[in-house]
């Protein structure tokens, strides 16, 4: 099954050809993109897991993001709620306070390569995965340390702090955001942003809207 492009263009496509290209890097840092789900009342998560929000094109278009990435930016709180596994780039995770769900099956996966930027850095049990710790949790100095590796896109998947974060201080470059036809009620859910108000509102611009299953896809630059 495709995705139904409603705008521009109006066409079926595959989630490889709706995600298309990433911005391009620039010498300071990596291109960042971030993926969203929400319901339509605005919470990103039913029961603590965003996967009962997304259809099947969902999860296409998350692997497409993916298939583009270079590295996976996510707090270790999403890592702990979506139980992550392997990945098909580097994992970077932000702990400042070293808080890592080592249980999870991405740190049981040989030769993935992890990267923790911690501002508290600890001890590392055995496990299977390439796990390399850095002392920082400032999130500029994150993304210079990912370019001078050589990361030129970075695709982020939450959680909620982390896209504000980016947000506040002017590092995300774009959003993709699906619309579940889902109403929760559900306030203690959080919403794909959330960690207090931003010191002024940032609007986003729209460049592609698709549809597939009653979900709504809506791709944003920043």
């Amino acid at each position: 099954m495709s995705l139904q492009r409603f705008w521009p263009d109006p066409a079926a496509v595959t989630a490889d050809e709706y995600a298309g290209a990433r911005p391009p890097a620039s010498r300071a840092r990596p291109s960042v993109t971030s993926v969203m789900v929400s319901s339509l009342d605005g919470r990103a998560a039913v029961a603590g897991s965003s996967r009962p929000l997304g259809g099947p094109q969902d999860l296409q278009l998350l692997l497409a993001l993916r298939r583009t990435a270079d590295a996976l930016l996510v707090g270790s709180g999403t890592v702990r709620a979506e139980s992550y596994g392997p990945l098909p780039c580097a994992a970077v995770i932000v702990a400042r306070s070293f808080d890592v769900p080592w249980q999870a099956g991405l740190f049981a996966a040989p030769g993935q390569v992890v990267h923790v930027y911690t501002g508290m850095p600890g001890a590392v049990p055995r496990v299977a995965a390439d796990v390399d710790v850095v002392a920082v949790d400032d999130l500029t100095a994150v993304l210079a340390d990912l370019r001078a590796r050589g990361v030129e896109r970075v695709l982020c998947e939450g959680g909620p702090t982390l896209n504000r974060a980016l947000i506040a201080a002017g590092l995300l470059d774009e959003l993709f955001l699906t619309l579940s036809p889902l109403v929760t009620g559900d306030d203690r859910q959080p919403a794909i942003v959330s960690g207090g108000a931003l010191a002024a509102p940032v609007r986003l611009a729209l460049h592609g809207v698709a549809g597939a299953d009653g979900d709504l896809y809506l791709r944003y630059s920043v």
